[in-house]
């Protein structure tokens, strides 16, 4: 007789079925656990008991290498952290008052970069430099204010050129009449460039001096003030539109000029009377067009060819004076047949 390994039945020596369980033995043996099997299990706990035991070890030794770490919640150090960063401008002072609290603040927060031998120095030279830059900034401002209180801004740029002064830009603020200098610094004034004083409807008159040998492009277009131009001998030549649209009422331009580009002095309607250079040789396309009260007008000696539409639209000129006689005047070469000036009445021998 034997007993049933699951009831602890009696059972016949030779059974291999169990009638009070209705188990077989065999089921019983497949469920067994091996020997081998239990002794793996045993070292498998023993590791694990082993990787505890040492887990606690670490944490004890990692609290005990920050001795000084305040016992406080997370939430009471983010706290107290933003309140210190939120006076960093009088932190030398609490640190006086409170030097243990800050002390600690201070070694928590520089804890990794272990740099916290001499907080105070530290605090000292960073207030330092927080007031050095407020001395700068307001130094900054103070210049800057003292700048904009000093005299106003220069009448127009220019730039210096093979010992030459070159007019860039007049100023938007130039009103009435302005005078361009002869020289600035010791260096003569010989241009205004394109589009120096365009569309200043504020100026009223100008005199150009002696040394200024060019007027460019557009230089005083649309200075519709604009009623008086002093021009000096010297200049020698005036670029296209450079006075076009402006309110001049009459003209005289120096002998030294022998050239003046196109649409020069176009639409300006209130001119009456002109007087051109002696040593001009060529009237270009539209120079006078639009010049509707243009009344006369003195011719060059040397003229030889007058562009087409040189005077449309000035159909009120009543005297032509022409230092030539008319043999002379046959040899001018005329861009339009039927002109303004065929209609006027033209004086020989008169020189300006």
């Amino acid at each position: 007789m034997k007993t049933c390994p699951f009831c602890k039945a009696e059972i016949a020596e030779n059974a291999r079925f169990c009638l009070h369980c209705m188990t077989t033995l065999e089921e019983k043996e497949k469920i067994q656990i091996p020997t081998n099997n239990k002794r793996w299990i045993f070292h498998l706990s023993t590791a694990l008991v082993f990787i505890s035991i040492l887990t606690i070890v670490l944490v004890i030794v990692d609290k005990n290498s920050h001795p000084n770490m305040p016992p406080k919640t997370v939430s009471t150090v983010q706290s107290t952290y933003e309140n210190v960063s939120s006076h960093t401008n009088t932190s030398h002072t609490l640190v006086s008052n409170s030097s243990a609290t800050n002390s600690e603040i201070t070694s928590s927060e520089n804890s990794e970069s272990s740099v916290t031998k001499k907080p105070k120095k530290a605090n000292s030279s960073s207030s330092k430099a927080s007031s050095s830059k407020k001395t700068n900034s307001s130094s900054s401002k103070a210049s800057s204010s003292s700048s904009s209180s000093e005299a106003p801004a220069p009448p127009f740029t220019y730039t210096l050129t093979d010992n030459e002064i070159h007019i860039v830009k007049g100023n938007e603020n130039l009103s009435g009449a302005i005078n361009i200098p002869n020289t600035i610094d010791g260096y003569p004034v010989t241009q205004i460039l394109a589009g120096a004083f365009l569309e200043n409807t504020n100026i009223t008159s100008v005199t150009i001096p002696e040394n200024i040998k060019s007027i460019e492009q557009y230089a005083f277009m649309d200075c519709k003030n604009l009623a008086v131009v002093n021009f000096s001998e010297g200049l020698n030549f005036i670029g296209a539109d450079a006075f076009n649209g402006c309110n001049i009422k009459t003209l005289t331009l120096p002998n030294s000029i022998i050239s003046i580009n196109n649409n020069a002095f176009d639409n300006c309607r209130n001119l009456t009377n002109v007087i051109l250079p002696n040593n001009l040789e060529r009237i270009e396309l539209e120079l006078f067009a639009g010049c509707t009260n243009l009344t006369t007008i003195t011719l060059p000696k040397e003229l030889k060819l007058v562009v087409e539409c040189a005077f449309t639209g000035c159909n009120n000129i009543t005297a032509v004076y022409y230092p030539g006689n008319e043999a002379d005047r046959e040899k001018i070469v005329w861009g339009c047949n039927d002109y303004p000036l065929d209609h006027a009445t033209w004086y020989y021998g008169i020189e300006r």
